[in-house]
């Protein structure tokens, strides 16, 4: 029972937050350029060290 209240007020308390945000846009704004690639440095595995591309 208490964490089905607790549930409740967690779902009211966001409610509340989302409705309060304003108009949600979604991606980048207009005008800016997109953001550059992303190459992670891989930490484990064969490839370990370097910034091979995921696919």
């Amino acid at each position: 029972m208490k964490g089905l209240i607790l549930g409740s007020a967690a779902v009211v308390m966001i409610a509340a937050a989302t409705g309060c945000a304003g108009e949600l846009k979604s991606g980048p704004p207009e005008g800016k350029p997109i953001p550059g690639a992303f190459h992670p440095l891989h930490v484990t595995g064969p490839d370990a060290g370097t910034k091979t591309c995921l696919v």
